[in-house]
């Protein structure tokens, strides 16, 4: 961490720090409170109380900024904000963790070592860590200091090269082995809170059981792949973390699920909040997850994809699954999220939803749209759902048939329709946001296939009519055909001022004619707090962009 910043706690608790940029700072706090204002350097207590200071504090720009917000114009004062800037960056700096690597790297120099994959057989890893020697008691010391401050964790290592291996050193089994071993307290980090684990290398239950030693009673959140399924790791939670309220099982697990010890560790008792989780193929196994889902009485948020072997078994799976299921009925559930290849197979799903107060629904469908059965799909959620609970709704596949039910949701905040049919014009997209009044966030974008050749119908003067429409809209993701500019009206004055509140705009422009004029059309209606966005991919788009940036830094 030397390379980031400079604690002078280090060594010798009584080292004083001199050299020009703590006389520096020393004079900015020493002027500033009319201390001493001829003094050529600060007294040697003065420096002992800056020891402390965060190397930040040395740019003569923030300095005062901080000195003006003191509230006592003591150098006491001083002293304590530079402490506790000093351990806000520490904390700050420990945070996130990619791996083990920079905490094991706390303890002595002579106690590990750094082993080259290739050296060990491995071609996967760059390197990885290892001890080289037992750790004593008081190895842990700079260990302890640091471990407590870091509350997210990705194992064994999240960030990879583009040639996909990891960036940081990896531990070995044995590295790790050690540490669950050697560990003096209940667990190796008593802050964590959130943990991915990727133990898809890790071949049996039995060398599973160290990775315990990650969990505490701080931890809330979980996800975890791993092949075999990893029962005896699960079930250690209740024990050790039973605050955990948020827990997914990543695909890798989908064949190897045992719903059975899911539903004995995770059972009623356990306060689940957040599930994510990949279904199994069979409808057996399915109807056995979805009423464990159902049994719990504090899930208020559900994520999980459906894929079924094959789209003429679809069908026939989805009536089994609508048939067993009909006993198992959510009634928590406030966002729902759903992955699947089949609409006939959600449009069986979504009723057992019916008692829920969702709040939220995302659906994605894995089909080209249009497709026959989205219209029973979207019929099926105006069912489902309250209109007036219901907020926040995020579709693809849909056309413009499909979409007209939705129109009764009238508290929407959030819509989404990715694969937005390009035959949609200006007056009909204009007929739908005016029946979602309450919209913060939209965007409404076209299948890929029609943007090389097709015609896109929605125009700029797609923008007006939101702008009019909907005064509050926050965020706005919009595909337009921009070949004709439009003339701006000027804003009537009973009406809202346009797009007030919208801070964050998203571009892409097909078949521009005049990027200038496209610019100019953009820079008169969006307001200039508002980040707008461009695809740098599209020619037409870029180019117009560069434009705008350039009229919003000369305005």
């Amino acid at each position: 961490m030397a390379q980031y910043i400079v604690f002078c706690r280090c060594g010798s608790a009584e080292r004083i720090l001199r050299g020009p940029a703590w006389d520096h700072v020393a004079k900015l706090a020493l002027q500033h409170f009319g201390i001493c204002r001829g003094w050529p350097h600060p007294p040697d207590a003065f420096v002992k109380l800056l020891s402390l200071m965060h190397d930040c504090l040395r740019t003569p720009d923030i300095i005062p900024l901080i000195l003006q917000h003191l509230s006592q114009g003591s150098l006491a004062a001083v002293a304590r904000v530079c402490l506790n800037l000093s351990e806000y960056a520490l904390d700050n700096l420990w945070r996130d963790q990619d791996g083990l690597s920079n905490l094991a790297k706390c303890f002595p120099q002579d106690a590990w070592e750094i082993v080259l994959a290739h050296e060990v057989g491995v071609f996967w890893h760059s390197s990885y860590f290892r001890f080289t020697r037992s750790l004593e008691p008081d190895d842990w010391v700079r260990f302890n200091y640091y471990s407590c401050r870091v509350k997210n964790l990705s194992y064994p290592c999240y960030q990879t090269t583009s040639s996909g291996v990891p960036t940081c050193d990896v531990l070995d089994q044995a590295a790790l082995m050690t540490l669950a071993v050697s560990e003096q307290s209940i667990t190796l980090l008593p802050s964590l809170r959130e943990l991915f684990l990727n133990l898809n290398d890790v071949h049996s239950e039995e060398q599973q059981i160290p990775f315990t030693v990650l969990f505490g009673p701080q931890l809330k959140k979980l996800s975890v792949a791993a092949s075999p399924f990893p029962g005896r790791l699960l079930a250690s939670i209740p024990r050790l973390s039973p605050n955990l309220d948020d827990l997914t099982i990543a695909h890798q697990i989908r064949d190897s699920l045992q719903i059975a010890e899911l539903a004995q560790i995770f059972s009623s008792d356990f306060a689940l909040r957040r599930c994510d989780i990949r279904m199994p193929r069979a409808v057996a196994q399915i109807r056995d997850v979805l009423q464990w889902l159902a049994s719990s009485p504090t899930l208020s948020t559900l994520r999980f994809s459906l894929r079924l072997p094959s789209v003429t078994g679809s069908e026939a799976d989805s009536n089994r699954i609508t048939q067993e299921l009909s006993s198992a009925r959510f009634k928590v559930i406030e966002n729902l999220s759903i992955i699947a290849d089949s609409a006939t197979a959600v449009s069986s799903i979504l009723p057992l939803f019916s008692s829920s107060p969702i709040q939220s629904l995302d659906i994605q469908l894995e089909i080209a749209p249009p497709h026959p059965d989205v219209l029973e799909l979207v019929q099926t959620l105006t069912c489902v759902c309250d209109p007036i609970s219901l907020k926040r709704l995020h579709l693809n596949s849909v056309g413009t048939w499909d979409v007209r039910p939705l129109l009764s949701f009238h508290n929407l905040e959030d819509m989404s329709l990715v694969s937005f049919p390009p035959d949609t014009d200006d007056t009909e997209l204009k007929g739908y946001v005016t029946a979602w009044p309450r919209l913060r966030r939209l965007d409404v974008r076209s299948p890929k296939r029609y943007r090389n050749g097709g015609v896109l119908k929605l125009t700029l003067q797609a923008l007006i009519y939101l702008a009019d429409a909907c005064p509050k809209l926050q965020r706005l993701r919009i595909a337009l055909d921009a070949r004709e500019i439009p003339v701006i009206a000027p804003p009537q004055p009973e009406l809202p001022s346009r797009f007030q509140s919208l801070d964050e705009f998203q571009l892409r422009c097909f078949a521009v004619a005049n990027p200038h004029e496209v610019a100019k059309f953009v820079h008169e209606l969006i307001p200039e707090r508002t980040r707008i966005l461009g695809s740098t991919t599209n020619i037409a788009t870029s180019e117009m962009m560069s434009i705008l940036n350039e009229l919003r830094k000369t305005s």
